[in-house]
């Protein structure tokens, strides 16, 4: 697959986004399976990366309810309910890249075992 192509957007607003474009030039057969196979991964790349921010969006709820409280009740208490510290973030997070980058490795090898043609 070769690439022919290449363009940069820039949104200069607050907030903005680089947003990046690629063009390529194909063949069928191989070069059509390598293509399907990289938007595969990208797909489930951006599917486990959507998981990545509902976690980080789930510890600082967590942590703004642990701050909500921590002037009403011990120190103690406050580790006894921590149930979302450092070591079980990391532990999640593990999972879910282990788990996306496991699915983009048994589709890849999924597809290993068909040959892809273009319709006509």
């Amino acid at each position: 697959m070769k690439e022919i192509r290449h363009s940069k957007q820039v949104d200069f607003t607050p907030g903005g986004r680089i947003i990046e474009s690629k063009e390529y030039k194909f063949t069928p057969d191989e070069e059509i399976k390598e293509l399907l196979v990289y938007q595969v991964g990208r797909i489930v790349t951006k599917l486990f990366k959507s998981q990545l921010t509902q976690l980080e969006d789930l510890k600082q709820d967590h942590l703004s309810a642990l701050n909500k409280v921590e002037d009403l009740v011990s120190e103690d208490f406050i580790k006894m309910i921590d149930f979302l510290d450092e070591d079980k973030h990391a532990y999640f997070r593990k999972k879910t890249l282990d788990a996306g980058n496991e699915t983009i490795r048994e589709i890849e090898g999924l597809l290993e075992n068909f040959e892809i043609r273009l319709k006509k």
